[in-house]
Parts: structure tokens; sequence; C-alpha cells
């Protein structure tokens, strides 16, 4: 039942309530018993409809806030246009942080997409013709690489696909194989003191967290007749793409062994709990698997924001949570 006719419904329950009430008035009475069990029934479908609406309204602003662009940013400059660009002036020795809704790309891209640019590479046409020259530079006929202004702008729609990176994940750019940085493993230790007394330090450790690049490619084959004539070639082809690659970097992300190119995933990382739910799943039947979650990631120090990923499935048994008067959670 789509929400046009969950509405009607609700309405329809709303004018027979509203016709009880008022032929008990009209006759100057009060209800009969059959009257208060149909009136008090419909009252229960009314509120179970109207929460129904009140989180499908919730859901609807839930996903367009997911799927609003990477489009700002307190770090960034914002265009006329409204897209953020840029990146924010760092100190020396500051590792640059790319936040969900801040983009990779150093300046607003509004060149040909990548349709258009496999079509200008194969038939030498486009609208554009200089500035495709200029994107194509340095390339070497039959191996042309991506542009990195056109890249840049790829790379912000993968990372507006994933979901990963809409639960939060921070993205770290660098322009070499490897990249290291520093990280605390430990915290310092705070002790009173008496007056005049010697203040007790306590040591810190550190060591090196050394980040390696990997390779994520994604690839296709069209025909000349595709290219040459496809008024949509930009966009099927850039959305393909774009998907297939979210897709790839969220399991990764999740589940990555670290063997054989492939990045090593949250899962298996040393240190993290992991509670195992059984062979096929377990049934929700409240949030206490969520509540037991958050405590222990609060219990390591860390005070949010918290993300859940889950399943299609389970998205559905938490929506179907109802109580014993079956009226929802």
């Amino acid at each position: 039942m789509n929400l046009k006719e969950l509405r009607a419904k609700r309405e329809s329950y709303a004018n027979t309530a509203r016709n009880i009430l008022a032929r008990a008035e009209s006759e100057g009475r009060a209800l009969t018993a059959d009257e208060t069990r149909d009136f008090d029934g419909l009252k229960v479908k009314l509120e179970a409809l109207t929460q129904t609406l009140d989180r499908a309204a919730q859901l609807g602003e839930m996903r367009a806030e997911i799927e609003r662009p990477i489009a700002s940013g307190p770090l960034v400059v914002a265009d006329p246009n409204g897209m953020v660009y840029g990146n924010r002036n760092t100190n020396p020795g500051e590792v640059r942080t790319c936040r969900p809704n801040e983009a990779v790309a150093e300046q607003r891209y509004s060149g040909p997409g990548l349709g258009a640019y496999v079509r200008g590479i194969v038939t030498g046409r486009w609208n554009g013709a200089e500035e495709l020259r200029a994107l194509a530079e340095g390339s070497t006929p039959g191996s042309y690489l991506v542009p990195t202004p056109l890249a840049g702008y790829y790379i912000d729609l993968v990372r507006n696909a994933t979901q990963v990176v809409r639960a939060g994940a921070i993205t770290v750019p660098f322009e070499s194989a490897t990249y290291k940085i520093a990280r605390q493993t430990g915290d310092l230790t705070a002790a009173w003191k008496a007056e005049n007394a010697a203040i007790t330090f306590s040591d810190v450790n550190f060591d090196v967290i050394e980040f390696q690049a990997q390779m994520l490619v994604a690839g296709t084959k069209l025909s000349i007749e595709v290219v040459e004539d496809a008024p949509n070639l930009d966009a099927i082809v850039g959305q393909s793409i774009t998907k297939s690659l979210a897709l790839a970097l969220d399991s990764a992300a999740l589940y990555g062994s670290g063997s054989s190119s492939t990045p090593k995933g949250i899962r298996n990382q040393t240190n993290v709990v992991v509670t195992d739910l059984g062979t096929n799943g377990y049934t929700l039947v409240d949030f206490s698997k969520f509540s037991a979650g958050i405590s222990g990631i609060m219990g390591n120090n860390f005070n949010g924001p918290f993300s859940i990923l889950y399943s299609a499935r389970t998205a559905g048994e938490l929506d179907n949570l109802q109580d014993t008067l079956h009226q929802p959670l």
C-alpha cells in the first residue's frame, strides 16, 4: 500500500469516527456500547496509520540527506552554484582529510563526463574539442588516462554512493603508493599533587600507520555504434562504473581480507569485537543488539557519533517491530 492509499484510509477512518460522534450528538445521547467499541477501534487504527506515515516521512528525510551530493563543508569554499571544492589550509605536518560532506576534487569540474570523454577519444569529435585535447594531453593513443579533474569528480561520485563514507568514514588523499602518519596508542595519566611536590610524568606510546594504495578497477566493452550514437552514453557509463566501484569499496572496507591486493576491512582488523548472530542471522525482537554494540564502543572511550550499517532484511525487521497490541515500536 502506497502513501496515498494510506492517507486515504486514514481519512476514511477519521470520517467514520466523526460520523459516530455526530450521530450520537444529533440524537442527544451518549455513545452506545457498540459505538464506543467501534470508535475506540477506529482511534487505534488512526494512531497506527499516523505513526506509519510519520515514519515514512522521516525515512524520506533520511534518504534525502543520504543522497545529498558531497557539496558542503565548513573547511572548504563554495562557488556561486553551491558546489564545494578546494582544500582547506593545513598547518605544517597536518594530515589532510576529507569528511563525508567534503569533496576530494580540488576545484569545480564542468568538463565532459566519462562517456563524453570516451566518445571524444574514439571518434575525435566533441563539442569542446579544445578542452578535450587539453584533458587528454600527456596520454598516448591507445593508453589514454582519465585526466585528474575528471578522475577527482568520479572519485567523489563513488564516495557519495559508498555506505561506509555516508556512515562517517574519513578520506585521506595521498599522491604516492604509501603514506605514513603517527598514531597515539595510549593516553596520558593525570595525577593529583600537593603544592611544591614534584610532578609525576607518564609515558605515551606512539606508533606509525602506513597507508598502502590499492587499485580498484571496473571496465566494460562498448561497440563503436553505441559510442557514436547513444546520447545517454555519459550517464549510463558513469552510473554503472560508480555503482560497481562503490559496492566493491564497501565490501572491502567492511570485509576485506587484506590479501591478494585487497585492503583489510574492519571485520578482519585486530581488537574488533565480533558478536556471532548465528548461521542464518538473528531475528530481531527489539533494539537490544544495537544498544549492546554502542555500549561496547563507548566502553572503549568512543562517544560517537555512531553509525550502523545493516542489510535490507534487517531494515524490514526493524520497521516491522511491534508491541503486544501490534503497535509499531
